[in-house]
């Protein structure tokens, strides 16, 4: 019979055990442990391998998908890096989201205005209302005008009278002059034709001034005939009357001497074919924008309204506050609809785009 262990003894006895047990094990199994990590090795490597293949097809590299955009969407900074001749004009791909938002402008308008200080007797125009160049829009009070006429004219008679009265005492003299002279020394003192002579040359200064007498009020008549005129307030070109801000019995002056107690702006006239968009297109794609490139104009009154656009100037200052550019686009077609500062979106078109404008058919 053994001897009974103490607690010290059977504790390293049974740790010797728990360390001998897996290494006989091992010993006794390593052949199959082998075995099944080189398969579990080969499972994932495969997994691996497989899973790349799918995010390889599926999503590809996000850094060379942005440089191709990049390339595709700036074509002619593409062509710079390259050292390549720039594509003459590059248009502005649509894909590219320029869109800016503008404002319809008419480069001919009018502040129409009063020449001469006057009370209005008629107001010939309204709000919209077409006309030509030399209509008659408002018309002030002419009395004055007509009285300043009538007083001319009779000054102008009385003028021209003296004229012919002091021609007629001239040439009396002058004939008088002639009859002494050929009578001879003999019967006519030297002293009697010196003042004959001296009356002679008086009758001709007298002459002279009612001649200068006749030119001025003739120059005066035309001047009250040309105030006269000026009551009438005429369409200086053909035009839509854009504002009308007077009525009948109000006063007008003329923009240089405006008063407390009068107007100096009459209307406003617009010549509906002079309509342009002004935009500001940011610095960043200033190198891309070219004049005669198109554009797709939509009115935000009429969104379902398309138009098309021509670049015409580019602006040479910079808006260094809004780091833009002032851009003018013409319209290929015209419309009534349109009108001066109504809000437009404006979009550059491809090249192969093909948009053609449709307004002028359905409208």
């Amino acid at each position: 019979m053994k001897p009974a262990l103490n607690e010290k003894d059977a504790y390293t006895v049974a740790r010797l055990a728990e360390l001998e047990i897996p290494q006989q094990i091992k010993n006794d199994q390593s052949p199959l442990v082998s075995s099944d990590i080189k398969r579990a090795v080969f499972l994932l490597m495969v997994a691996i391998v497989v899973i790349g293949s799918v995010v390889f097809f599926f999503y590809p590299n996000e850094s060379g998908a942005a440089k191709s955009s990049v390339e595709e969407v700036l074509p002619y900074e593409k062509a710079e890096k390259n050292n390549a001749p720039a594509p003459n004009n590059p248009p502005l791909k649509s894909h590219m989201g320029l869109e800016v938002s503008g404002v319809v402008i008419a480069e001919r308008q009018a502040a129409l205005s009063s020449k001469l200080m006057g009370v209005v007797s008629e107001v010939l125009i309204t709000d919209g209302m077409k006309v030509k160049k030399g209509d008659p829009l408002v018309i002030l009070d002419q009395e004055d005008q007509q009285t300043q006429m009538r007083v001319s004219a009779v000054q102008l008679r009385l003028a021209k009278l003296s004229l012919g009265e002091a021609e007629n005492e001239l040439l009396r003299a002058e004939s008088d002059q002639v009859r002494k002279k050929g009578i001879g020394e003999k019967y006519i003192s030297n002293a009697e034709l010196a003042e004959l002579e001296f009356m002679v040359k008086g009758l001709k200064l007298a002459r002279d001034r009612a001649q200068q007498q006749v030119e001025l009020q003739i120059q005066q008549n035309s001047a009250a005939e040309l105030n006269l005129e000026y009551t009438v307030i005429r369409a200086p070109f053909d035009g839509v009357v854009a504002e009308v801000s007077v009525q009948a019995g109000e006063v007008v002056t003329p923009l240089s001497a405006v008063g407390a107690a009068a107007r100096s702006g009459i209307g406003v006239l617009i010549d509906p074919t002079s309509l342009v968009v002004e935009v500001e297109v940011p610095e960043l794609y200033l190198s891309r924008v070219r004049e005669g490139q198109k554009v797709k104009i939509s009115p935000d009154a009429y969104p379902d309204i398309k138009l098309l656009g021509e670049v015409n100037r580019i602006g040479t200052i910079l808006n260094r506050g809004a780091s833009s550019v002032n851009i003018k686009i013409k319209f290929e077609e015209h419309s009534d609809k349109l009108k001066p500062e109504m809000a437009v979106s404006v979009s550059w078109l491809d090249a192969n785009e093909g948009f053609t404008g449709d307004f002028a058919q359905k409208h």
